[in-house]
């Protein structure tokens, strides 16, 4: 089982890290990291204000949150630097 999550964490990471490759180099470094960050604030703000969390559930579940969500982070910064380094080469 924990090979299927290996598996499921690199093809996330090279997903996004393609559509941010793809912004970065449209749209430029700040919209490729926007776009992901808000909607990760948004889906933690939703889901807090739904459950009708307290303060201490709300940052437990933020964390948790952003814990899973770490393949998605590392393929987007992965995705800007390579649009970066590839745009000062070219």
């Amino acid at each position: 089982m924990p090979g299927a999550f290996w598996v499921v964490a690199v093809a996330t990471v090279i997903f996004t890290g393609v559509i941010s490759y793809a912004m970065a180099r449209r749209y430029g470094w700040g919209a490729a990291l926007a776009l992901p960050l808000l909607a990760l604030v948004a889906m933690i703000a939703m889901h807090w204000q739904s459950r009708g969390l307290t303060m201490s559930e709300g940052f437990r579940l933020a964390g948790s949150t952003l814990i899973f969500a770490t393949p998605i982070l590392v393929g987007v910064l992965a995705g800007i630097v390579l649009a970066r380094l590839l745009r000062g080469r070219g």
